[in-house]
């Protein structure tokens, strides 16, 4: 074996024109496949009314209704429609903090593992400020990674800095200071 510095080299010349020459192949074999009708296997396809057509295809058809169903799937709304319904009510004042469980021995003797950062709190804090508003009339949605929180007044829409869990949470309304306070258990994805 050769170590020597013109070896080396010409070993590598010799690795890029292998590469070079798979690559070559396999743009031809794309060209010679582009020109051919593909042809259909019992794996892939499957026959239509209207002809063969690939199984992702099949997928992607509108599904059976079902007669007890309310609803289409088509018309339920996702996450993005309902950021982008318009909207003239101004978004309301809002605060996102973190809170961190700790005892005794976290504050006065720092016997834990637990730092003052973000990454080791357990729960998001979102308070909303809705002035001249009631319980009554407030309207709260909270998925893992957006938060959408509306009166008569006021809209708030807004994507969380963490995903979180949902169906944990636990929301409070503050009629003195017109504050919804909701704490949301931070969901931790490692």
């Amino acid at each position: 074996m050769d170590f020597s510095p013109i070896g080396d080299i010409s070993s590598l010349a010799n690795l890029l024109k292998e590469s070079q020459e798979k690559e070559n192949e396999s743009e031809a074999a794309g060209k010679r496949s582009l020109n051919q009708p593909p042809k259909p296997t019992s794996e892939t396809n499957v026959k239509l009314r209207g002809g063969v057509s690939n199984l992702a295809d099949k997928h992607a058809q509108k599904p059976v209704k079902n007669e007890k169903d309310i609803w289409d799937v088509d018309e339920l709304p996702t996450q993005e429609s309902a950021a982008f319904v318009q909207d003239d009510r101004p978004a309301p004042r809002y605060e996102i903090s973190y809170k961190q469980i700790v005892g005794t021995e976290d504050v006065f003797l720092g016997m834990s593992d637990k730092s003052p950062s973000s990454s080791d709190c357990t729960h998001l804090v979102v308070k909303i400020h809705f002035p001249n508003s009631s319980m009554k009339e407030l309207d709260l949605d909270v998925t893992t990674n957006r938060i959408k929180a509306e009166s008569k007044t006021h809209r708030l829409f807004t994507y969380l800095p963490q995903s979180v869990d949902s169906t944990n949470g636990k929301a409070k309304y503050d009629a003195k200071k017109e504050v919804l306070t909701v704490v949301l258990p931070i969901t931790k994805e490692y």
